[in-house]
């Protein structure tokens, strides 16, 4: 990479807003994220800069948790899954703590964000398929979608990953770009 490219990249300088500071249509957003979650993590509030990115990421969310077909915890292994893809550490460690909160042990979260197999057949299922399809932009082969298939896993849940990459890859990309600082509560 080019000095000048690197040295763009480091000045990122985007906002980190508040709901009292947002642009107007970023608060709504902001404040549902607040309630939902208890507070507004730094890549949120960066994303809130635009009010497209933000509402669309928060109705988003809110889509994938009533409607989708997964648990709680294996929304939290493909998020993670794909953060790690993606190599996007601030959404590997949101996503890690998000999955504490949802009952996955420590040694499952190191194992998705190393490519490790899980011990669980389902969830090594589930992860391998996601990673595939994170990697492979969804090009997967019919060989990877028979395998997920027949690990139990229906062609729901097969839509109901491109959902909840749709709503990950908004702010593992912004995170590239817009270099977000770690929030306190995520480090370590």
């Amino acid at each position: 990479m080019s000095q000048a490219i690197q040295q763009a990249r480091n000045s990122a300088d985007f906002a980190i807003y508040t709901s009292q500071n947002a642009p107007e249509g970023s608060r709504p957003a902001l404040r549902q994220l607040e309630e939902t979650v208890g507070l507004i993590p730094n890549l949120a509030a960066t994303m809130a800069g635009s009010p497209a990115l933000i509402d669309g990421f928060v109705a988003l969310r809110g889509i994938i948790q009533k409607n989708s077909s997964f648990t709680p915890g294996e929304l939290e292994l493909i998020f993670l899954t794909n953060a790690a893809a993606n190599e996007c550490n601030y959404c590997q460690s949101i996503h890690s703590m998000f999955a504490q909160k949802a009952g996955i042990s420590d040694e499952v979260i190191k194992a998705v964000r190393s490519e490790k197999p899980l011990d669980d057949s389902r969830r090594d299922a589930l992860v391998k398929f996601a990673r595939s399809v994170a990697k492979h932009k969804g090009q997967i082969t019919s060989d990877e979608l028979q395998n997920f298939l027949a690990a139990g896993f229906e062609k729901t849940h097969v839509l109901d990953i491109v959902a909840c990459f749709s709503q990950s890859i908004m702010a593992n990309y912004t995170n590239h770009i817009a270099k977000v600082k770690l929030d306190e509560f995520l480090k370590g």
